[in-house]
């Protein structure tokens, strides 16, 4: 096999469901070795739409059957999306990673795709779970190991002394516990620690507006059913004479109440089956702040607490920050 092939993943879906999936073909084609097909990234004027799909599914490495509670009970062109890779699959060697079902939204999975273990996009972790399984259907092809694509812009690894230029961030001003560590497993990484229902966590700034976060994360506390472990990136505003201080978009005051709640804020949220499993998990937050009024700049910041419907005492283990910028 060619050492520069990509992974090829044809992306199944319901016409009523084309937003959802264009996120996923949108972040599938930032990784470095995959090569999504979407009908209406890849059909030209004059196609047989017919015959290309069919070829595209029986060329593809990998089939996402994109599902929602709509179009599994949607009869359509979809169901005999899914007849055709079912057909591939039949031809495959036992134990290939071929059908991925992917839930959109939690939705009942037809029996025909209930043999596969499905990806729930619609959890914390959704992204990761779908990299885990075209990684491992790379390997076997021998295609390199998806990265994100893009300059790499910010690595903590790199720092001289891990998260010393990072500022500690409280709302109630007492911090909490946060302090730097390291083990076996991983090298320098911060706990953010809080004892009660105070709001804690860690911030750096980047002079970016777009880009994408890669972070490991573990719980070492918490409550899987408060989901209080948050992480952030957050657009700011430029300050200068008539204000000062850390102002973020969508306001004109600092430390305003509104800013945990803000619909500007990048947030991922560290999925309950996650909490204390004393597991080192890879995190990934893209954001786009370029199109955003007095947006000047962007604060990465890991939190407890913050913005959360529901708090109480809980820690998070940060590290390995990688900034990616596609510019």
């Amino acid at each position: 096999m060619c050492a520069d092939e990509r992974l090829r993943v044809f992306l199944c879906h319901s016409l009523l469901d084309k937003p959802m999936v264009r996120q996923i073909y949108d972040r599938l084609a930032r990784l470095g070795a995959v090569d999504p097909w979407l009908d209406e990234k890849n059909l030209t004027p004059g196609d047989d739409w017919d015959f290309e799909i069919r070829k595209a599914v029986r060329s593809s490495h990998v089939v996402l059957v994109c599902l929602t509670a709509r179009s599994i009970t949607k009869e359509g062109y979809v169901h005999r999306e899914i007849r055709q890779a079912l057909d591939v699959a039949d031809e495959k060697p036992e134990g290939t990673i071929f059908i991925v079902p992917v839930r959109l939204e939690p939705c009942q999975v037809p029996e025909r795709l209930s043999r596969w273990q499905w990806v729930d996009w619609f959890s914390g972790d959704g992204f990761e779970q779908l990299q885990r399984a075209l990684r491992k259907r790379a390997a076997a092809l021998g295609i390199p190991i998806l990265t994100a694509a893009g300059r790499l812009l910010y690595d903590s690894r790199n720092e001289r002394l891990p998260f010393e230029p990072w500022t500690w961030y409280s709302k109630t001003g007492g911090f909490g516990g946060i302090r730097a560590a390291s083990s076996g497993d991983v090298a320098n990484y911060c706990i953010i620690e809080s004892f009660g229902g105070e709001s804690v966590g860690i911030n750096r700034s980047f002079n970016v507006l777009a880009g994408t976060f890669e972070f490991d994360y573990s719980s070492v506390s918490g409550d899987p059913f408060v989901q209080n472990l948050v992480v952030y990136v957050i657009p700011m505003q430029e300050t200068g004479f008539a204000r000062s201080g850390l102002i973020e978009v969508g306001t004109d005051v600092q430390d305003d109440p509104s800013n945990p709640k803000s619909a500007f804020r990048a947030k991922f949220v560290i999925p309950a089956q996650h909490v204390v499993d004393h597991t080192w998990h890879q995190g990934r937050l893209d954001f786009d702040f370029r199109t955003v009024p007095t947006a000047f700049y962007s604060i990465f910041g890991p939190r407890v607490n913050e913005g959360c419907d529901k708090v109480g005492p809980a820690a998070l283990a940060i590290a390995n920050i990688r900034l990616y910028v596609f510019s």
